[in-house]
């Protein structure tokens, strides 16, 4: 089976249209481009509440044949419970409170730890009401980090921030790999000015955007970065985050 980093089925797609495959529907945006030539920011973007109704896999898990990362409706408007779905088993939430998961990747090493990342996109209500199809809400990305958890020794650390912005930039999820140790993982993600992760534009970005590489391991309280290095000048880089819409990629 070809391996499916990042799944995104449709019906995660569609709860978060605006951002993902529906920008026309998507409210005006208030951020500037950041000058003559620069890439278009995007943070507005129109939500389907009802988009997931049922645990929906976003990952497949390397290592693992058979286990995903999922995500599961909540009472939060277009907020999603991440989770660990165990083939055979169940489903076990990683996440303490809902969020915007929409990108995730997953791996095991050969000690029998695992890792899950995902993007998680933090958003509010857009201001002002505009016209959108029934059912569907304005909202506007406030932030997108990326969280972590890792699997060691029979149980779950907490879901927590291993990618954090410094500023005003996304961080798009790509890839998880074990490390040089039991226990160690890589990450490779991707660093976005213009907070829409299916923009392949290479003109008008800043130079600090393109492809990083984040070591991490277990902290006393969870996952904690190690060091980080960037490995491309290029966003959309094959390192970086990939759309799926359907079964014909497995």
């Amino acid at each position: 089976m070809k391996r499916r980093p990042h799944l995104v089925p449709m019906a995660v797609a569609l709860a978060f249209g605006g951002c993902v495959i529906n920008r026309t529907e998507a409210p005006p945006d208030s951020d500037g481009s950041g000058g003559t030539g620069a890439i278009r920011v995007v943070r507005s973007f129109a939500c389907d509440p009802a988009g997931v109704s049922s645990p929906t896999a976003i990952a497949d898990v390397a290592g693992r044949a058979g286990d995903e990362v999922v995500v599961s409706p909540t009472a939060e408007p277009c907020s999603l419970e991440l989770g660990y779905r165990q083939s055979g088993v169940g489903v076990t939430r990683l996440s303490s409170v809902p969020g915007g998961y929409l990108l995730a990747t997953a791996a095991s090493d050969q000690s029998g730890a695992l890792a899950v990342c995902a993007s998680n996109i933090r958003h509010s209500a857009a201001a002002g009401t505009p016209q959108l199809s029934a059912g569907r809400l304005a909202r506007r990305t406030d932030s997108v980090d990326i969280e972590c958890a890792i699997y060691r020794d029979g149980s779950w650390s907490a879901l927590t921030p291993v990618v954090t912005p410094d500023g005003e930039w996304a961080a798009w999820a790509g890839q998880v790999s074990p490390g040089d140790q039991p226990g160690r993982f890589s990450l490779k993600w991707v660093r976005d000015v213009s907070f829409q992760f299916l923009n392949t534009t290479e003109e008008g970005r800043p130079a600090s955007d393109g492809v990083y590489e984040t070591a991490f391991d277990m902290g006393p309280s969870g996952p904690r970065a190690s060091s980080t290095k960037k490995t491309s000048d290029t966003a959309a880089s094959s390192e970086g985050p990939r759309y799926w819409s359907g079964p014909a990629n497995k």
